[in-house]
């Protein structure tokens, strides 16, 4: 089965769109446009999106989960920049059931997704302010009148070689079944998230949440005689994610949609951390497409039977399964699931990398009209132990653009760390090695999700900035100067990018009686209200008196007296006497 050719191979995707749905549907998307570029023989298309309970529950949870499939779609379009690349994104979402097979309903895990699945109603704005027609445009994808089931039905019928792909509780699955047994004979596959296999679960002591769900629709799935390749939590716990190992980097190779992935999986990310300690996570659903589009990564298979405990309130949901193989199969039960053991994790993030690079379109080819528009801010100079006032230098130009330009415009900021000659030569003695310099900026930025800072060194924000985002289907970039380094002139002459002066204690009434008392002249906006008087030079001298002293009691002091001052995190003073002696160049 790993070797399967997937020749116009027809994929529908049963889902119950949360943040880690959202992640996989931009996998499977990616991974269908790198094939085509790279003209894979092993080609396939995605022919509809079917919603099923899950993250959300009840008739208004599924409504709210057939708009959220409609939004990623709509984030693809705006990615596509010819009409065939359109036309892969239009295509069906069909609202299913919204309770279990039993009848039961439930609340959904907003808890987990947030209210609207997404990381919550504010952690993404789609569309401009009444910007209803594209609004209407997105959800028309929604078919009124049929029920996920049938259209499974009706469509496999009228379609060679289908695969069906599953994100979330099996309910739509079991239905389809339950009318037409028949259209086993039709389908290929099921690619299945879900299940734990003699392992803890993740909703419950044994229990897999897709599962959990409707443990009855499982049953019926695993008893149905279909190939089913699963993907159980003992795969998906072999990868992980957070905003900075892997997030991050997709804000690089797709602006727009790493910048998506990084606000609607915070609300996500901030759950584990309360919850379980840390803001590192699972990648569960992405686990499954894997298994589609990658299954070279994946190792130590077996074919095994699983069957459901529908019943026990104690064991609800578990998936009791014969882990031994066919070989020892004593209860002579048929094989029909394909699991693997392993995942090369490194292999799976440099895909998934590539998939979200692929729905970028070409830089000279992107979107001449983009919806609303966004931008991706850029501060330079960051080049001591970073202190608040840079900080709150971002926020106020994020602010900003946002009063000008709506809210959730600005997609992210970036932190830029100069190289190190240019900091040998600013600091002499006190300049810090650029890996040291790296990870001060991470640490700082912690509490700051949507501030990235550099992986590289870089010669200038405007550098950094013109590499990574020209011509993105539209993003434009904001370079964020603080008051006392603002060249008003200079700024008013950019015509291919915003800037924002933030103002300073000093220098705030000279620089807005240079822009004629006006808060936006050209591509220059001002803010008016004054950011903090912390200095850099208050950060060198500390540092001097550090570095000249033996005492490491008085190095903490100082350090603390910069952190009682809200100039420096305590995290950032940690680093700098852990590493003290590695730390200079």
């Amino acid at each position: 089965f790993c070797s399967q050719q997937f020749m116009t191979t027809h994929v529908i995707v049963d889902c119950d769109p949360g943040v880690d749905d959202a992640m996989a549907l931009l996998l499977l998307f990616g991974a269908m446009r790198m094939k085509r570029q790279s003209r894979d023989e092993e080609q396939f298309e995605i022919i509809g999106i079917t919603i099923c309970h899950g993250n959300l529950g009840r008739k208004e949870g599924v409504s709210q989960l057939a708009k959220n499939a409609c939004r990623v779609l709509h984030l693809i379009e705006q990615c596509s920049n010819t009409e065939a690349l359109k036309k892969q994104t239009r295509i069906p979402v069909v609202m299913g059931s919204c309770s279990l097979l039993c009848g039961e309903e439930h609340d959904g895990a907003t808890f987990v997704h947030g209210d609207d699945g997404l990381g919550g109603r504010t952690s993404w704005i789609d569309f401009d302010e009444n910007d209803e027609q594209n609004s209407l445009d997105a959800y028309s994808r929604i078919v009124p009148d049929v029920t996920a089931s049938d259209w499974i039905i009706e469509t496999v019928k009228q379609t060679e070689n289908v695969v069906l792909i599953t994100l979330g509780p099996l309910t739509n699955i079991a239905l389809a079944l339950r009318k037409d047994p028949s259209i086993t004979e039709r389908i290929r596959g099921v690619y299945t998230m879900g299940g734990a296999l003699n392992t803890h679960g993740n909703i419950s002591e044994v229990s897999e949440a897709n599962i959990y769900n409707d443990p009855l629709a499982a049953n019926e799935l695993f008893t149905s005689g279909l190939s089913i390749y699963l993907a159980p939590l003992n795969l998906t716990r072999q990868l992980t994610f957070n905003g900075e190992s892997f997030i991050h980097d997709l804000v690089s190779a797709n602006p727009l949609i790493g910048s998506f992935i990084l606000h609607v999986s915070k609300f996500y990310l901030d759950f584990n951390l309360a919850s379980l300690g840390t803001d590192i996570t699972n990648i569960h659903d992405s686990t499954a497409v894997a298994l589609f589009v990658c299954p070279g990564i994946f190792s130590n298979w077996k074919d095994i039977w699983i069957r459901v405990e529908a019943e026990s309130k104690l064991t609800r949901g578990m998936t009791v399964c014969d882990m031994r193989g066919g070989i020892q199969n004593v209860s002579e039960y048929e094989c029909n699931v394909h699991v693997p053991a392993s995942v090369d994790a490194v292999a799976f993030n440099r895909y998934y990398h590539r998939a979200i690079s692929a729905l970028s379109p070409l830089k000279q080819e992107f979107p001449i009209a983009p919806l609303r528009r966004r931008f991706v801010l850029c501060l330079g100079g960051s080049f001591n132990p970073i202190h608040q006032n840079h900080i709150d230098i971002m926020v106020s130009a994020k602010r900003r653009l946002e009063e000008e330009f709506g809210p959730g415009c600005v997609l992210a900021g970036y932190m830029a760390v100069s190289v190190d000659p240019y900091v040998s030569h600013k600091l002499g003695k006190e300049a810090m090695k650029a890996k040291h310099r790296l990870e001060l900026c991470r640490l700082a930025l912690k509490d700051y999700y949507w501030i990235i800072p550099t992986r590289k060194t870089c010669a200038s924000a405007q550098e950094q900035l013109l590499r990574n985002f020209e011509s993105h289907h539209g993003i434009e970039f904001a370079i964020v100067i603080g008051g006392d380094r603002a060249k008003v002139q200079r700024a008013k002459q950019q015509k291919s990018f915003q800037t924002v002066i933030v103002g300073r204690k000093g220098y705030t009434e000279k620089l807005h009686s240079e822009l004629g008392g006006k808060n936006r002249v050209d591509n220059v906006l001002f803010v008016n209200n004054e950011v903090g008087n912390i200095s850099s030079t208050d950060i060198r001298k500390t540092m001097c008196q550090m570095h000249q002293t033996e005492d490491v009691e008085e190095k903490i002091r100082l350090l603390n007296d910069l952190v009682q001052k809200n100039i420096i995190c305590q995290e950032v003073a940690n680093y700098i006497v852990k590493h003290e002696k590695d730390l200079y160049l």
